[in-house]
């Protein structure tokens, strides 16, 4: 499994928030100061990303197809940059300028 896709998580902490033990590996905050990234959200309850609630919640049926459908609108966004270079490179560019 690659470096940058490996972490170790802890119990969750007071409130039920789950924290990383190892913040030298890069989270999305961290990845997307280096390179364009889309971190979409949806919602398969009404508990928070990270918490017991929720990672209870992702097995269910019910948050099979909200899963699906983001996942699927994340490959189609991903086709259409590969196929469409200008595109691409517009994204690109916006990114950087937005650094600066």
């Amino acid at each position: 499994m690659s470096e940058l896709s490996t972490q170790t998580v802890q119990e969750p902490a007071e409130g039920g928030a789950m924290e990383s033990h190892d913040a030298e590996k890069p989270d999305m905050s961290h990845v997307s100061q280096i390179v364009p990234t889309i971190e979409p959200t949806f919602a398969v309850c009404s508990a928070p990303n990270r918490c017991r609630e929720f990672a209870a919640a992702v097995g269910y049926k019910e948050a099979q197809i909200p899963t699906l459908l983001m996942a699927k609108a994340m490959g189609l966004t991903d086709l259409e940059l590969i196929y469409d270079s200008e595109l691409l490179k517009q994204v690109r560019k916006n990114f950087f300028e937005g650094l600066g």
